[in-house]
């Protein structure tokens, strides 16, 4: 159920764990554009997700749904 995300997919907001302002991101869909490696611990990763307005966010992974195209 946790598949890996890595730059250049398609992912969709379908938590808000920690941040207050990432409510505005909920349910909406973008594309990875970056994996930030967590300082502490390999899975703290955070994606850097960019959206159609421009708008660009870290998330962490349990806040992003994998998007397939298949």
């Amino acid at each position: 159920m946790n598949n890996p995300v890595t730059k250049g997919d398609l992912v969709r907001i379908v938590d808000d764990v920690d941040v207050c302002s990432n409510e505005d991101y909920l349910g909406r869909s973008g594309v990875v554009m970056q994996v930030v490696e967590g300082l502490e611990a390999p899975d703290d990763q955070q994606y850097q997700v960019a959206f159609s307005d421009g708008h660009r966010q870290l998330f962490y992974r349990e806040e992003l749904s994998l998007r397939t195209t298949d």
